[in-house]
């Protein structure tokens, strides 16, 4: 039997969507409910969620190496790869499916987000992982990312990301002065809001979303990682896997977006 573990990234209460395959645990720096059979992992939250995303929980099983398995994986509450209980026996990495655009990276990331941050940590890669330049430059040009911070990895490549990803937007978190501080990071998308905010159509225009800034470039970095994998290994030495997200979960995040829609309107 494979020693895997993978975590289910919570952020609020988890609904039973069906899932009692063992290897998978539940994690959240939250007290949430769990209707499930689930083991839940209570992380410390060292980073703030509201700014980190997932990165929060995958940022803490790297930190605590006793969490770790011989593969290491990482799903979200909605969000799931779909063999879902049925995990397979694991050869090579897995990753979500590429997402495609008919615009590059930066053009991409520049109409979603701030496109100049982009460019911020690609050039603190040559400054920090100078190895990983010239594929964080590829990352840029290239018109497929690998989204939502979903994989399933050896420990090893799972320690050399880490280490490659928050190495990165550490520092970036530094020079842009938020100190991993949510309220500091509001001020500085309200300082941009031109930037972030103003430009955007919903549901990307609130403070809210855009404070989310870490995981957006992480998914970016994420990549870039993962092209230089590539290029070392081969293109047939990872499994890129779909998504799915579960009905339940779907249809309560779609329910309470078309109650804000509602708010707005009165």
């Amino acid at each position: 039997m494979q020693d895997v573990k993978i975590y289910v990234c919570c952020h609020k209460d988890y609904d039973d969507v069906g899932i009692d395959n063992p290897c998978y645990k539940l994690i959240s720096d939250k007290d949430i409910k769990n209707s499930s059979k689930l083991e839940l992992i209570k992380s410390d939250g060292f980073l703030d969620n509201r700014m980190w995303s997932e990165l929060t929980q995958i940022y803490y099983v790297w930190k605590h190496p006793e969490l770790q398995a011989d593969w290491v994986g990482f799903c979200h509450y909605r969000r799931y790869f779909d063999f879902m209980n049925d995990v397979p026996e694991l050869t090579k990495p897995i990753v979500a499916t590429s997402i495609v655009s008919p615009f590059n990276n930066y053009i991409n990331y520049d109409i979603c987000h701030y496109g100049k941050d982009l460019l911020t940590v690609t050039r603190m890669t040559k400054e920090i992982k100078e190895d990983y330049l010239r594929y964080t430059m590829k990352m840029l040009d290239s018109h497929h990312y690998l989204p939502y911070n979903m994989f399933i990895l050896p420990k090893k490549l799972f320690n050399e990301m880490c280490e490659f990803i928050f190495d990165i937007l550490l520092a970036f978190d530094r020079q842009i002065r938020v100190n991993n501080t949510y309220t500091e990071m509001i001020k500085h998308i309200a300082d941009y809001r031109e930037c972030y905010v103003e430009k955007n159509m919903e549901p990307n225009n609130t403070y809210e979303y855009q404070a989310r800034l870490y995981g957006f470039l992480s998914e970016r970095l994420f990549t870039a990682f993962f092209i230089k994998y590539l290029n070392e290994n081969g293109k047939e030495t990872i499994q890129e896997q779909d998504v799915v997200v579960t009905e339940k979960t779907y249809n309560r995040v779609k329910e309470k977006h078309l109650e804000d829609l509602k708010e707005k309107d009165q």
